[in-house]
């Protein structure tokens, strides 16, 4: 898909609130992005450079997000733990039917969560 303009990307995150509520996208964001800042305090600990330091989060940062998510299993296994309310089976369908995910044009928010099969069934077959 060529390069989407930020009206276009908001239409994905507006999609969501839509269907799901304001704080629910905000209670995704916050548990990729606490997830996120975790993983670059953790290696930078370890004196390992962070995978994500300079990461392209696409024409959606929302769309990275929820990526970022699946990948820590956010929406799914431990959604409880973040306090989001809607079900894995919502979130999954909103994904295949709206989110765009194969689209995502950014960067691969977690290339263990691609080898480890954890984004299988929340992009759209064959994709």
């Amino acid at each position: 898909m060529a390069e989407q303009t930020t009206k276009q990307a908001d239409l994905i995150r507006q999609s969501f609130v839509a269907r799901f509520g304001e704080g629910e996208a905000h209670r995704i964001e916050d548990a990729a992005q606490s997830h996120y800042a975790y993983d670059e305090a953790t290696l930078l600990e370890s004196g390992v450079p962070s995978p994500h330091g300079g990461d392209d989060f696409g024409s959606s940062p929302f769309r990275y997000w929820f990526l970022y998510a699946i990948g820590h299993e956010c929406v799914s296994r431990f959604r409880l733990d973040h306090g989001i309310v809607a079900t894995e089976d919502e979130l999954r369908e909103w994904a295949l039917a709206e989110g765009e995910l194969v689209e995502h044009d950014g960067d691969i928010p977690d290339y263990i969560a691609v080898m480890g099969g954890r984004y299988d069934g929340w992009l759209r077959d064959g994709e």
